[in-house]
């Protein structure tokens, strides 16, 4: 039934005919959230610091409940780095995680001296099945300049992935960061990350 347009003032209408259209009210505010909807799944406003040290840390971790991600849905997130420093030839590894899969090992060399600030991004999304996502990643920083046009020195790292987990059952969606040798001069710290849900 199609929602009217054409009503009039005074005009008496059946409670039947007023459930009738507001049952599709309902149903099109349904539709229309499930292509806008994005809610909040985490935020995380501790420091992370990862220096002189070849452990592998966690960035951030959420437990995402099953049949979220779904076919088309995707979960977005944001890493805010506060500062990224390496010396050269050493390597930082970033993982993204879902599940017991790694959807993306991003290896980075670092070049020498301070890489600024700036942030990651990455997003997980179903692939047209439950079991079947793909992922991006992407890791950006640069230097501070306080005059426009001055040179800075920036990092820029893209990487993708795919994953074949079952996201009907609940899953952990992991960041994680890693040098490949401990050194004062190898730093990434994380300040503050957001993760949502996006519903397709």
């Amino acid at each position: 039934m199609a929602i009217r347009t054409d009503y009039v003032i005074g005009e008496e209408r059946t409670a039947a005919q007023v459930n009738e259209e507001n049952t599709q009210i309902l149903a099109n505010l349904t539709s229309i959230n499930s292509i806008i909807y994005n809610r909040r799944l985490l935020g995380v406003h501790t420091l992370v610091n990862v220096t002189n040290t070849t452990v592998e840390t966690t960035l951030l971790s959420v437990s995402l409940a099953g049949g979220n991600l779904g076919t088309l849905n995707s979960v977005y997130g944001k890493c805010w780095i506060s500062r990224l420093r390496g010396n050269t030839t050493n390597t930082l590894t970033l993982r993204l995680k879902y599940g017991a899969q790694t959807l993306i090992t991003a290896v980075i060399t670092v070049a020498n001296g301070e890489l600024g600030a700036g942030f990651i991004e990455f997003e997980i999304r179903g692939a047209g099945g439950t079991s079947a996502q793909d992922a991006d990643l992407l890791l950006h920083t640069a230097t501070n300049a306080t005059i426009l046009n001055t040179s800075v020195t920036s990092c820029r790292f893209y990487a993708n992935g795919t994953g074949t987990v079952d996201s009907t059952a609940a899953q952990n969606i992991v960041l994680t960061a890693q040098w490949n040798a401990a050194s004062n001069n190898n730093i990434i710290d994380m300040n503050t990350a957001t993760l949502s849900m996006i519903r397709g």
